[in-house]
Formats: structure tokens, C-alpha cells, sequence
């Protein structure tokens, strides 16, 4: 497989490059997997949620619709396929 360029590699090619070197380096020096850390990681800032908000949505014409929940903060907003909490945007693209 010919190797490719920092800047010709995709997202996932790149996940997976910097994923498999993480992986590498921590089995020469003992340390824990890159995935390990992560699950943990993770782990450990969802004990840090508060307040959990369902937002419903249903695809339309091939675009989701995000459906406005009753009872929001002031500063939580959702529109189409973007939600905003305080100066935070979220953009959610559907793939085919």
C-alpha cells in the first residue's frame, strides 16, 4: 500500500494513523492502549453531567428535522439540524 501525506489522508485515515501510533508507542513503554484511555476518559465526563435533554427529530425530504423540547434553559435552542447551548453550536449532518 503506497503511503500517503499527512494532507492527502481523510479523518478516518488519520484517526487511525494517530490511533495505531498512540497504540505503538504505549506497548514500547508499557503504558495503557489509546483506547483504553479514552473509554475511560469518557467515562469519566459523563459523571460529570448534570442534566441530560432529549431532542426528537425525524429526517424530511433527506434533512433531519430537530424538534424544539418543552422546558429548555434560556440559552438552549434547537432548529432544524442545529442545536445551540449558550455560544456552542451544533451542526448535525446525516451521511448516505
Amino acid at each position: 500500500m503506497p503511503e500517503k501525506l499527512l494532507t492527502e489522508m481523510n479523518y478516518d485515515e488519520m484517526s487511525s494513523l494517530i490511533d495505531n501510533f498512540i497504540d505503538r508507542s504505549a506497548q514500547q513503554s508499557g503504558e495503557m492502549p489509546a483506547n483504553s484511555f479514552f473509554a475511560l476518559l469518557f467515562a469519566n465526563l459523563a459523571q460529570r453531567i448534570k442534566q441530560t435533554f432529549e431532542v426528537e427529530g425525524r429526517v424530511v425530504n433527506g434533512q433531519l428535522v430537530l424538534v424544539q423540547p418543552s422546558g429548555l434553559p434560556a440559552d438552549f435552542y434547537v432548529q432544524n439540524n442545529q442545536i445551540v447551548i449558550g455560544e456552542q453550536r451544533i451542526v448535525v449532518k446525516l451521511r448516505a
